[in-house]
């Protein structure tokens, strides 16, 4: 018997919390993905699955908006999201005034996404200087400061 038990509902990707909604065969496989490890490379997933565990508040809140949005739940639902994005230090993806449920859940969908496909800014390289030994120089100690290529 088998005691590494995973749930079929869930990404296949090792570790991931989010909910599988895509395969990729057409003949039925046991492997489904989420939306954020579908289409990438297996060398990318601990990546992502990292990413997504430690935002797994959004994912949890996007779970529980599909869960109970159109419910009698909805409203003491919707006051735990507001509290675990607030505990978070996330205010800036709380619902807005005037947007929909639906914008909202987009929002929170895109905040993943440019988190896992790795569309964050990334740091910028400062130019960097190599001691060039000076030929013409009297000194054939004297050093001479040049910028290294950005290719480099």
């Amino acid at each position: 018997m088998n005691d590494h038990t995973v749930d079929p509902s869930r990404c296949a990707a090792y570790g991931c919390p989010c909910l599988g909604t895509t395969s990729n065969s057409t003949g039925g496989t046991d492997k489904w993905f989420c939306g954020y490890h579908a289409g990438t490379d297996a060398i990318s997933w601990a990546r992502i699955s990292n990413e997504l565990n430690r935002l797994s508040f959004i994912v949890l809140s996007m779970e529980k908006i599909n869960r109970y949005r159109s419910r009698y739940e909805w409203e003491k639902v919707y006051r735990e999201i507001q509290n675990d994005l607030r505990l978070n230090q996330r205010s800036d993806l709380l619902l807005q005034s005037g947007e929909s449920v639906s914008g909202w859940y987009a929002r929170l969908d895109s905040e993943l996404e440019k988190v896992c496909k790795g569309t964050q800014p990334a740091l910028s390289l400062l130019p960097q200087s190599a001691p060039v030994v000076d030929p013409g120089a009297s000194d054939s100690w004297k050093r001479a400061s040049f910028p290294v290529p950005e290719h480099a």
